[in-house]
Order: structure tokens, then sequence, then C-alpha cells
């Protein structure tokens, strides 16, 4: 009787113990876990996409464009990034009266006056300000001359002569058939082009309203112009 009872007794604790682990695990099943205690969901990493800013061109408006011989168009040149002031003068002076033979001499002389000063590397400044400073590098009085010239003319980049390490700046300019080189820097009155030795005056690249040129073979601006 003794024995019967003692199995009895122990059915019941087994079958007890059994009943707490199922009702402490279905207390604790991933259902029941509270929202705080769940792991936060990462966000997916979103990358912003990076639009690259297109190259401002050189406006292509039909107007009379000065013959190049020798040049052909080309879409960019290793001067561009630069060169917003000088399509700041071609857009300011559009549709303007194109100068004579007087004025441009006049011009001239008044832009070889100012004085030589070396401004920044590649980057003309503007017109009004080498007017108001009087002063200017090759660049610099080329912008300025061609502003004075309405914008007809070529805004060339080159080298002063053959072998020149520095790069020089300076306007061509087309009147009656002939081609002019107009260069406030250097000279003191227009100079025909075919006047001019092989070796001198040596094109690389040109601008007008409409289009930008190449003469010779790509170059690396390692040197401003002077």
């Amino acid at each position: 009787m003794k024995t019967r009872r003692f199995y009895l007794c122990v059915a019941a604790s087994v079958l007890a113990t059994l009943l707490f682990l199922y009702l402490i695990a279905a207390h604790f099943s991933p259902k029941n876990v509270p929202s705080s205690l769940s792991l936060p969901q990462e966000s997916p990493l979103v990358v912003p996409k990076i639009t690259p800013l297109p190259a401002t061109p050189f406006p292509r408006t039909p107007r009379h464009c000065t013959v190049i011989p020798g040049a052909f168009a080309v879409d960019s040149t290793p001067y561009d990034r630069y060169l917003d002031p000088l399509r700041d003068v071609f857009e300011e002076t559009r549709d303007s009266k194109d100068p004579s033979m007087e004025e441009v001499q006049v011009f001239i002389r008044e832009g070889r006056a100012f004085h030589y000063s070396h401004t920044r590397p590649y980057l003309p400044a503007s017109p009004e300000e080498t007017a108001a400073r009087h002063a200017g590098d090759c660049k610099d009085k080329a912008l300025w001359l061609l502003e004075k010239m309405r914008g007809d003319g070529v805004f060339i980049v080159g080298k002063l002569s053959k072998g020149e390490k520095l790069s020089h700046a300076w306007l061509e300019w087309e009147n009656q058939g002939t081609i002019w080189i107009l260069d406030a820097t250097m000279l003191n009155k227009p100079v025909p082009r075919n006047k001019i030795g092989r070796n001198e005056y040596i094109r690389l690249y040109g601008y007008t309203r409409e289009h930008s040129f190449q003469f010779e073979k790509p170059v690396s601006i390692a040197s401003a112009p002077h």
C-alpha cells in the first residue's frame, strides 16, 4: 500500500514539473516577447546619386566667324574651365557693331599703356577689373581688348615664340581680307599675320563666340599664360 502511494506521489510530481516547464515555454515564445526586447532592423544604406556638372560650352549662336586658316573646331580644350570671363564677354557683346580699324588702333595703344601685372594663373581678370587697375597680364589685356572690340575677334592661347615655356594670349582679327595680330602686351599697333615669322605667335587654341579651335596637338597647361 505504501509502495503504491509512493509511486503516485512521484508521478504527480513529474506531471507538475512538466506542466510548469510547458507554461514557461509558452509564455516566452517569440510571439509573446515584448517589442521592447526586439532588435531594431537596420535601414538599407542609401547611396546618394551624384550627377556630374556638365562643362559649359561656348555659345553656338550663328554669327560672323573670323576665318582661321589651319584651325579645326573642337568640343573642348584644356583651358575651358578657366574661361568663364571670356564667355561672359562674348555673351554681353552679342549683336554689337564691329569696330573699325581706327578704333582698334586706339584700343591697342590704350591697353599697351596699362602696367604689366601677373594676376593669377589661367583665369583672366574681367575687363572691368583690368580697366579699374590699369594693369594686367597678357590674358587680362587680351580679354579687355576683346570687350572693347565688342567680341569681334579670336582669343588665342599659344606661344610668343618657338621654344617658349610660358604660354601667351592675344587676339587675331580679320579686317578687309587680312588677319591682324592684336597684342596689347607686346605691340603698339595691329600687325598683319602674314608679316610675322613662322616661329613667332604660335597658335595652340582659339576661341570665338561660336567655336573653340585647336591649331596644334593637345598640350598640358603646366605653365600659365604670362
